[in-house]
């Protein structure tokens, strides 16, 4: 038995499949969960119509609505770590690779948004706590300068906007969605429960990759799956590309800061979170001269 998530109860049901029920004791959520669950097994069948062998995805086998229960392909393999990753030979890395490009490839496909939309930096990060200790209490540890450089950097950062387009995306992937089988050298993505629409250039940037140290091949092998397609002109120009992953750079430094802050406005290991807040700042001031 295992406890999937924070929402579901996953446990064995014979030899090639799995149950899984929802963990909340409230209708109205577990309600919730079976729609999510419809909408899931919906993204899963359209992935397995295009057949793409170079990664794995399970197949649901029975959605119980009455008794909130879905029975659905076991899919052998462990959770990829990072760390699991760079202990694999590069013949196996680069499979793993291409794998996660091609599927992040095909599930783009399935529902693209062809009209640009616009993107504000704004969206992708919050900086409550840094804001008011930029007004309030920084000049306390840290000088005039410092102050007024995070401010702009703040204001700079929140007025840029790029154009995107929305897509189809699986918006959970990380090492417990990513099964990884060493007999097969096979990926497997599961869990597709917060699949939707998502803006295209920031579901290409999710963590995992970079944890694994690989965005760069991944961003490559990415294009290379979708070259037939008529993607926006900032996602293949390198210079243009190159600029909107300097713009979230910046932004999860600026979250760091805002974490720094936190802990210096409660008081919590303030020596410590001086000596991170001024290697943040000097890390900002590095990524944004780039």
């Amino acid at each position: 038995m295992l406890k999937h998530g924070t929402e579901t109860l996953v446990k064995d049901y014979g030899r090639n499949t799995i149950v899984k029920t929802p963990l909340a004791r409230t209708m109205s959520k577990r309600q919730d969960w079976i729609t999510r669950q419809r909408s899931a097994a919906d993204t899963m069948q359209k992935l397995s119509k295009i057949d793409n062998h170079a990664y794995v995805i399970p197949k649901t086998e029975i959605i119980d609505s009455q008794n909130f229960r879905v029975v659905e392909e076991r899919i052998d393999g462990v959770p990829l770590t990072p760390l699991m990753f760079r202990a694999l030979d590069e013949k196996k890395r680069d499979s793993i690779v291409d794998a996660l490009a091609n599927f992040y490839a095909d599930i783009h496909r399935i529902h693209p948004v062809e009209n640009p939309v616009k993107y504000h930096m704004q969206y992708g990060f919050k900086v409550e706590y840094l804001a008011d200790f930029t007004k309030n209490g920084m000049r306390k540890w840290f000088p005039m300068a410092d102050v007024n450089f995070v401010q702009k950097i703040c204001r700079d950062l929140s007025a840029v906007e790029y154009e995107s387009r929305l897509a189809w995306a699986h918006n959970d992937i990380f090492e417990e969605n990513v099964l990884y089988n060493a007999r097969t050298n096979k990926c497997a993505i599961i869990d597709f429960t917060k699949s939707g629409y998502s803006f295209l250039h920031y579901d290409l940037m999710d963590s995992y990759v970079h944890d694994m140290g690989v965005f760069d091949k991944f961003y490559s092998q990415y294009l290379k799956c979708r070259k037939e397609d008529n993607l926006p002109d900032n996602l293949t120009d390198p210079e243009k590309w190159n600029k909107i992953l300097k713009y979230h750079r910046v932004a999860q430094i600026l979250g760091d800061l805002d974490e720094n802050a936190l802990d210096l406005q409660v008081g919590i290991d303030t020596k410590v979170a001086v000596s991170q807040m001024r290697a943040n700042i000097e890390n900002l001031r590095h990524s944004w001269s780039r």
